[in-house]
Protein backbone atom coordinates (compact mmCIF):
# COMPACT_ATOMS: atom_id res chain seq x y z
CA UNK A 1 0.00 0.00 0.00
CA UNK A 2 0.83 3.43 -0.16
CA UNK A 3 1.79 4.38 2.98
CA UNK A 4 3.92 1.86 4.23
CA UNK A 5 5.92 2.06 0.65
CA UNK A 6 6.44 5.81 1.31
CA UNK A 7 6.43 5.28 4.97
CA UNK A 8 3.60 8.21 5.90
CA UNK A 9 0.79 7.94 8.42
CA UNK A 10 -3.17 9.54 7.21
CA UNK A 11 -5.91 10.60 9.11
CA UNK A 12 -9.15 11.36 7.56
CA UNK A 13 -10.28 15.74 7.92
CA UNK A 14 -13.43 15.19 6.44
CA UNK A 15 -15.41 12.18 5.24
CA UNK A 16 -19.26 11.76 4.19
CA UNK A 17 -19.43 7.94 4.91
CA UNK A 18 -20.81 5.64 1.85
CA UNK A 19 -23.79 4.18 5.18
CA UNK A 20 -24.86 7.75 5.04
CA UNK A 21 -25.37 8.25 1.48
CA UNK A 22 -27.22 5.03 1.22
CA UNK A 23 -29.61 6.37 4.13
CA UNK A 24 -30.13 9.62 2.29
CA UNK A 25 -30.06 8.69 -1.11
CA UNK A 26 -31.71 5.41 -1.01
CA UNK A 27 -28.76 3.76 -2.21
CA UNK A 28 -27.18 0.23 -1.56
CA UNK A 29 -23.30 0.59 -2.27
CA UNK A 30 -21.54 -1.78 -0.34
CA UNK A 31 -20.71 -0.16 2.91
CA UNK A 32 -17.42 -3.04 3.74
CA UNK A 33 -15.92 -2.53 0.06
CA UNK A 34 -16.24 1.23 0.00
CA UNK A 35 -16.74 3.04 3.68
CA UNK A 36 -16.35 6.30 2.34
CA UNK A 37 -18.81 8.23 -0.45
CA UNK A 38 -16.02 10.89 0.24
CA UNK A 39 -13.03 11.75 2.07
CA UNK A 40 -10.31 13.56 2.53
CA UNK A 41 -7.49 12.72 3.92
CA UNK A 42 -4.20 14.30 5.27
CA UNK A 43 -1.01 13.84 6.78
CA UNK A 44 -0.68 13.16 10.44
CA UNK A 45 1.85 16.00 10.31
CA UNK A 46 -1.02 18.17 9.05
CA UNK A 47 -2.11 22.07 10.59
CA UNK A 48 -0.40 24.24 13.20
CA UNK A 49 1.04 22.90 16.71
CA UNK A 50 -0.74 24.36 19.50
CA UNK A 51 1.41 24.68 22.66
CA UNK A 52 -0.57 25.43 26.18
CA UNK A 53 2.79 26.81 27.28
CA UNK A 54 6.54 26.47 26.81
CA UNK A 55 9.24 24.24 28.86
CA UNK A 56 6.65 21.32 30.08
CA UNK A 57 8.52 18.83 27.53
CA UNK A 58 11.64 18.92 25.41
CA UNK A 59 9.92 16.61 23.45
CA UNK A 60 6.45 17.59 22.64
CA UNK A 61 4.59 14.55 21.92
CA UNK A 62 2.47 17.24 19.09
CA UNK A 63 2.53 15.61 15.62
CA UNK A 64 1.19 19.18 13.38
CA UNK A 65 3.72 20.53 12.10
CA UNK A 66 2.40 22.59 9.28
CA UNK A 67 2.60 19.98 6.47
CA UNK A 68 -0.21 20.14 3.77
CA UNK A 69 0.60 16.91 2.29
CA UNK A 70 -2.70 15.80 1.63
CA UNK A 71 -5.04 13.51 -1.02
CA UNK A 72 -8.77 13.36 -1.77
CA UNK A 73 -11.20 10.22 -2.95
CA UNK A 74 -14.42 10.01 -3.94
CA UNK A 75 -16.83 7.38 -5.00
CA UNK A 76 -16.93 6.89 -9.23
CA UNK A 77 -20.36 5.38 -9.39
CA UNK A 78 -19.36 4.65 -13.46
CA UNK A 79 -16.79 1.97 -12.61
CA UNK A 80 -17.51 1.15 -9.42
CA UNK A 81 -14.27 2.43 -7.69
CA UNK A 82 -12.62 5.17 -5.63
CA UNK A 83 -11.57 8.15 -7.86
CA UNK A 84 -8.22 10.03 -6.78
CA UNK A 85 -9.15 13.56 -7.34
CA UNK A 86 -6.98 15.64 -5.48
CA UNK A 87 -3.14 15.35 -4.17
CA UNK A 88 -0.74 17.32 -2.73
CA UNK A 89 2.15 14.62 -1.99
CA UNK A 90 4.60 17.29 -0.49
CA UNK A 91 5.48 16.65 2.82
CA UNK A 92 7.08 19.48 4.16
CA UNK A 93 8.77 20.05 7.74
CA UNK A 94 9.27 16.39 8.05
CA UNK A 95 10.96 13.60 6.43
CA UNK A 96 8.64 10.49 5.30
CA UNK A 97 10.80 7.32 6.61
CA UNK A 98 9.73 3.99 5.52
CA UNK A 99 11.67 2.32 8.65
CA UNK A 100 9.54 4.86 10.94
CA UNK A 101 6.22 4.67 9.09
CA UNK A 102 4.66 1.79 10.99
CA UNK A 103 5.46 3.07 14.47
CA UNK A 104 2.96 5.73 14.01
CA UNK A 105 -0.10 5.38 16.34
CA UNK A 106 -2.78 5.17 13.46
CA UNK A 107 -0.55 2.74 11.38
CA UNK A 108 -0.33 0.38 14.65
CA UNK A 109 -4.36 0.62 15.00
CA UNK A 110 -5.94 -2.68 14.49
CA UNK A 111 -9.51 -2.46 12.27
CA UNK A 112 -12.62 -4.12 13.69
CA UNK A 113 -11.62 -7.40 12.43
CA UNK A 114 -8.41 -7.67 14.05
CA UNK A 115 -9.10 -6.11 17.01
CA UNK A 116 -12.11 -9.24 17.05
CA UNK A 117 -9.35 -11.62 16.63
CA UNK A 118 -6.98 -10.34 18.98
CA UNK A 119 -9.76 -10.90 21.21
CA UNK A 120 -9.70 -14.20 20.82
CA UNK A 121 -6.15 -14.20 22.04
CA UNK A 122 -6.75 -12.17 25.24
CA UNK A 123 -9.33 -14.65 26.47
CA UNK A 124 -6.20 -17.11 27.10
CA UNK A 125 -4.77 -14.28 29.41
CA UNK A 126 -1.25 -13.92 27.88
CA UNK A 127 1.42 -12.06 28.95
CA UNK A 128 2.24 -8.93 27.22
CA UNK A 129 5.09 -10.51 25.69
CA UNK A 130 3.67 -12.96 24.19
CA UNK A 131 0.71 -10.92 22.92
CA UNK A 132 2.51 -8.53 21.49
CA UNK A 133 4.56 -11.75 19.58
CA UNK A 134 1.00 -12.55 18.48
CA UNK A 135 -0.44 -9.82 17.21
CA UNK A 136 2.85 -8.35 15.61
CA UNK A 137 2.97 -12.11 13.77
CA UNK A 138 -0.90 -12.26 12.65
CA UNK A 139 -1.80 -8.66 11.49
CA UNK A 140 2.29 -7.14 10.51
CA UNK A 141 1.60 -4.77 12.59
CA UNK A 142 4.01 -2.77 14.64
CA UNK A 143 2.21 -3.19 18.21
CA UNK A 144 3.47 -1.57 20.74
CA UNK A 145 3.47 -2.27 24.67
CA UNK A 146 1.43 1.23 24.90
CA UNK A 147 -1.03 -0.24 22.61
CA UNK A 148 -2.04 -3.58 24.75
CA UNK A 149 -3.32 -1.26 27.82
CA UNK A 150 -6.17 -0.17 25.60
CA UNK A 151 -6.99 -3.24 23.75
CA UNK A 152 -7.29 -5.11 27.17
CA UNK A 153 -9.51 -2.33 28.08
CA UNK A 154 -11.69 -2.86 25.64
CA UNK A 155 -11.23 -6.73 25.45
CA UNK A 156 -12.84 -6.03 29.29
CA UNK A 157 -15.76 -3.50 28.21
CA UNK A 158 -16.55 -5.87 26.01
CA UNK A 159 -16.64 -9.22 28.02
CA UNK A 160 -18.97 -7.52 30.92
CA UNK A 161 -16.15 -5.75 32.76
CA UNK A 162 -18.49 -2.70 32.98
CA UNK A 163 -21.12 -4.97 34.58
CA UNK A 164 -18.45 -5.41 37.60
CA UNK A 165 -18.14 -1.97 36.95
CA UNK A 166 -21.62 -0.65 38.13
CA UNK A 167 -21.73 -3.25 40.89
CA UNK A 168 -18.59 -1.74 42.73
CA UNK A 169 -20.06 1.87 42.01
CA UNK A 170 -23.36 0.75 43.21
CA UNK A 171 -21.78 -0.79 46.55
CA UNK A 172 -19.67 2.32 47.03
CA UNK A 173 -22.78 4.45 47.14
CA UNK A 174 -25.22 2.16 48.93
CA UNK A 175 -22.88 0.29 51.32
CA UNK A 176 -20.07 2.90 51.80
CA UNK A 177 -21.98 5.86 51.37
CA UNK A 178 -19.06 7.74 49.10
CA UNK A 179 -19.70 10.05 46.61
CA UNK A 180 -18.85 8.64 43.06
CA UNK A 181 -18.62 10.37 39.99
CA UNK A 182 -17.73 8.81 36.67
CA UNK A 183 -17.74 8.87 32.48
CA UNK A 184 -18.00 5.90 30.15
CA UNK A 185 -16.82 7.20 27.04
CA UNK A 186 -18.22 6.45 23.00
CA UNK A 187 -16.27 3.20 22.80
CA UNK A 188 -17.92 1.79 26.04
CA UNK A 189 -14.99 2.66 27.79
CA UNK A 190 -13.96 3.88 31.84
CA UNK A 191 -12.75 7.97 30.83
CA UNK A 192 -12.89 8.35 34.87
CA UNK A 193 -13.71 7.55 38.40
CA UNK A 194 -13.51 9.70 41.37
CA UNK A 195 -14.34 9.06 44.32
CA UNK A 196 -14.56 10.01 48.07
CA UNK A 197 -15.70 8.26 51.37
CA UNK A 198 -17.52 10.35 54.22
CA UNK A 199 -14.64 10.02 55.85
CA UNK A 200 -12.59 11.97 53.12
CA UNK A 201 -15.91 14.20 53.12
CA UNK A 202 -15.49 15.43 56.67
CA UNK A 203 -11.28 16.37 57.00
CA UNK A 204 -11.66 18.28 53.48
CA UNK A 205 -14.32 20.33 55.41
CA UNK A 206 -12.02 20.74 58.28
CA UNK A 207 -9.09 21.40 56.45
CA UNK A 208 -9.58 23.05 52.89
CA UNK A 209 -6.98 25.68 52.42
CA UNK A 210 -5.10 23.96 50.48
CA UNK A 211 -5.01 20.95 48.20
CA UNK A 212 -2.11 18.76 47.29
CA UNK A 213 -2.14 16.45 44.31
CA UNK A 214 0.13 13.82 42.84
CA UNK A 215 -0.59 11.12 40.17
CA UNK A 216 0.92 7.54 41.22
CA UNK A 217 0.93 4.54 38.13
CA UNK A 218 0.74 0.95 38.01
CA UNK A 219 -1.27 0.46 40.92
CA UNK A 220 -4.61 -1.29 38.93
CA UNK A 221 -4.93 -3.92 36.58
CA UNK A 222 -6.39 -1.86 33.97
CA UNK A 223 -2.99 0.31 33.91
CA UNK A 224 -4.49 3.44 34.84
CA UNK A 225 -3.03 6.61 36.03
CA UNK A 226 -4.22 6.99 40.12
CA UNK A 227 -4.88 10.92 41.05
CA UNK A 228 -4.61 11.61 44.79
CA UNK A 229 -5.94 14.41 45.91
CA UNK A 230 -4.69 15.28 49.62
CA UNK A 231 -4.77 18.45 52.31
CA UNK A 232 -2.63 18.71 55.93
CA UNK A 233 -4.68 18.24 58.91
CA UNK A 234 -3.87 20.12 62.34
CA UNK A 235 -0.91 17.64 63.06
CA UNK A 236 0.94 18.28 59.33
CA UNK A 237 -0.38 14.97 58.53
CA UNK A 238 -1.27 14.95 55.19
CA UNK A 239 -4.72 13.03 54.62
CA UNK A 240 -6.75 12.08 51.48
CA UNK A 241 -10.06 13.65 50.93
CA UNK A 242 -10.59 11.77 47.32
CA UNK A 243 -8.72 9.08 44.50
CA UNK A 244 -9.46 9.05 40.85
CA UNK A 245 -8.45 6.57 38.39
CA UNK A 246 -8.30 8.41 34.85
CA UNK A 247 -8.02 7.01 31.35
CA UNK A 248 -5.98 9.68 30.17
CA UNK A 249 -4.35 12.57 31.75
CA UNK A 250 -5.48 15.80 29.91
CA UNK A 251 -7.31 18.83 31.15
CA UNK A 252 -10.49 17.64 30.39
CA UNK A 253 -10.13 14.44 32.51
CA UNK A 254 -8.70 16.65 35.10
CA UNK A 255 -11.43 18.94 35.04
CA UNK A 256 -13.96 16.37 35.38
CA UNK A 257 -12.33 14.60 38.30
CA UNK A 258 -11.36 18.11 40.25
CA UNK A 259 -14.88 19.51 39.87
CA UNK A 260 -16.38 17.24 42.59
CA UNK A 261 -14.52 20.02 44.83
CA UNK A 262 -15.88 22.60 43.72
CA UNK A 263 -18.11 23.52 46.16
CA UNK A 264 -15.10 24.18 48.33
CA UNK A 265 -13.79 26.74 45.78
CA UNK A 266 -13.90 29.53 47.80
CA UNK A 267 -12.01 27.80 51.29
CA UNK A 268 -9.16 26.43 48.50
CA UNK A 269 -6.47 29.17 48.99
CA UNK A 270 -3.49 27.00 47.31
CA UNK A 271 -3.16 23.92 45.01
CA UNK A 272 0.35 22.43 44.95
CA UNK A 273 1.25 19.84 42.15
CA UNK A 274 4.08 18.87 39.99
CA UNK A 275 5.11 20.25 36.65
CA UNK A 276 1.96 18.88 34.57
CA UNK A 277 0.57 21.69 32.44
CA UNK A 278 -2.90 19.49 32.43
CA UNK A 279 -3.08 19.28 35.72
CA UNK A 280 -1.73 23.43 36.18
CA UNK A 281 -4.81 24.07 33.47
CA UNK A 282 -7.30 21.90 35.14
CA UNK A 283 -6.67 23.41 38.36
CA UNK A 284 -6.65 27.21 36.79
CA UNK A 285 -10.56 26.31 35.00
CA UNK A 286 -11.59 24.69 38.20
CA UNK A 287 -10.22 27.18 40.85
CA UNK A 288 -9.68 30.23 39.08
CA UNK A 289 -8.90 31.90 42.73
CA UNK A 290 -6.91 29.83 44.27
CA UNK A 291 -2.75 29.67 44.13
CA UNK A 292 -1.35 26.87 42.32
CA UNK A 293 2.10 25.92 43.27
CA UNK A 294 5.19 23.73 42.31
CA UNK A 295 6.61 20.95 44.63
CA UNK A 296 9.77 21.91 45.36
CA UNK A 297 10.78 18.55 45.26
CA UNK A 298 9.83 17.74 41.47
CA UNK A 299 11.46 21.50 40.79
CA UNK A 300 14.75 20.12 42.18
CA UNK A 301 14.70 17.01 40.72
CA UNK A 302 14.26 18.24 37.19
CA UNK A 303 16.82 20.63 37.89
CA UNK A 304 19.33 17.77 37.96
CA UNK A 305 18.07 15.54 35.45
CA UNK A 306 18.80 18.78 33.15
CA UNK A 307 22.46 19.35 35.21
CA UNK A 308 23.40 15.30 34.05
CA UNK A 309 22.00 15.68 31.04
CA UNK A 310 23.84 19.13 29.94
CA UNK A 311 27.49 18.46 31.68
CA UNK A 312 28.18 14.60 31.41
CA UNK A 313 31.72 16.02 30.70
CA UNK A 314 32.09 17.24 34.28
CA UNK A 315 33.51 15.99 37.46
CA UNK A 316 31.12 14.84 39.96
CA UNK A 317 32.31 18.09 42.07
CA UNK A 318 31.37 20.42 39.60
CA UNK A 319 27.94 19.46 39.50
CA UNK A 320 27.41 18.78 42.49
CA UNK A 321 28.09 22.41 42.75
CA UNK A 322 26.16 23.40 39.79
CA UNK A 323 23.01 21.39 41.71
CA UNK A 324 23.81 23.56 44.41
CA UNK A 325 23.16 26.64 42.88
CA UNK A 326 20.25 25.36 41.52
CA UNK A 327 18.58 24.54 44.63
CA UNK A 328 19.30 28.41 46.06
CA UNK A 329 17.55 29.56 42.62
CA UNK A 330 14.49 27.73 44.61
CA UNK A 331 15.01 28.28 48.18
CA UNK A 332 15.80 32.24 47.35
CA UNK A 333 14.23 34.28 49.95
CA UNK A 334 14.52 37.84 48.49
CA UNK A 335 14.28 38.75 44.87
CA UNK A 336 17.48 40.39 45.20
CA UNK A 337 19.27 36.77 46.75
CA UNK A 338 17.74 35.34 43.41
CA UNK A 339 19.02 37.83 40.99
CA UNK A 340 22.41 36.98 42.27
CA UNK A 341 22.12 33.71 42.10
CA UNK A 342 20.97 33.45 38.68
CA UNK A 343 23.86 35.85 37.61
CA UNK A 344 26.31 33.67 39.07
CA UNK A 345 24.19 30.35 37.24
CA UNK A 346 24.70 32.10 34.01
CA UNK A 347 28.24 32.81 34.36
CA UNK A 348 29.69 29.23 35.93
CA UNK A 349 26.95 27.17 33.88
CA UNK A 350 25.53 29.24 30.91
CA UNK A 351 23.82 26.03 29.51
CA UNK A 352 21.50 25.91 32.45
CA UNK A 353 20.81 29.39 32.69
CA UNK A 354 19.74 29.76 29.06
CA UNK A 355 17.19 26.45 30.34
CA UNK A 356 16.34 28.06 33.11
CA UNK A 357 15.49 31.78 31.37
CA UNK A 358 13.66 30.00 28.20
CA UNK A 359 11.34 27.49 30.85
CA UNK A 360 11.06 28.63 34.20
CA UNK A 361 11.21 32.47 34.55
CA UNK A 362 8.24 33.21 33.19
CA UNK A 363 6.51 30.93 35.89
CA UNK A 364 8.70 31.29 38.95
CA UNK A 365 5.98 32.64 40.99
CA UNK A 366 5.26 29.20 41.25
CA UNK A 367 8.64 27.78 42.54
CA UNK A 368 10.73 30.37 43.78
CA UNK A 369 10.47 30.58 47.87
CA UNK A 370 10.02 34.01 48.43
CA UNK A 371 6.82 34.21 46.37
CA UNK A 372 5.02 32.29 48.69
CA UNK A 373 5.64 34.75 52.33
CA UNK A 374 1.78 35.94 51.52
CA UNK A 375 0.28 32.39 50.40
CA UNK A 376 -1.41 29.50 52.13
CA UNK A 377 1.60 26.49 52.53
CA UNK A 378 0.99 25.80 56.11
CA UNK A 379 4.44 25.15 55.99
CA UNK A 380 4.66 22.57 53.57
CA UNK A 381 6.78 22.51 50.31
CA UNK A 382 6.14 19.39 48.45
CA UNK A 383 3.44 17.45 47.43
CA UNK A 384 3.96 14.08 49.23
CA UNK A 385 2.59 14.71 52.58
Amino acid sequence: MYKEATGTAWRVQSSNTTENVNKNKKLSLDVHKYPYYYAKFVCVHFGERKPKGTGERERPMALPCSCSASFTISYYSKKECYQLKKLNSIHEWHQPDVLLGPFYAINRRLDKDEQDEAFNFLAVQPNNGLLLDALRTSFGKNVQRRDLSNLRQKFKATNGDNNDLISVIKELQDVHGCSVEYAIGKENELEYLVFQTKYMRSILQLYPEILFIDSTYATNKLEMPLLQIMVKDCNGMGRPVGFAFLKRETQQHISSVLSIFREYQDQIKTVMVDKSWEEIDAIREVFPESAVLLCYFHAIVTFMEKIKELFRDRSEDEKERINTMAKSLVYSSSQEAFSECLTQLQEEAPELGDYIAANWLDIKPMWVKFFRHDLCTLGKTIINC
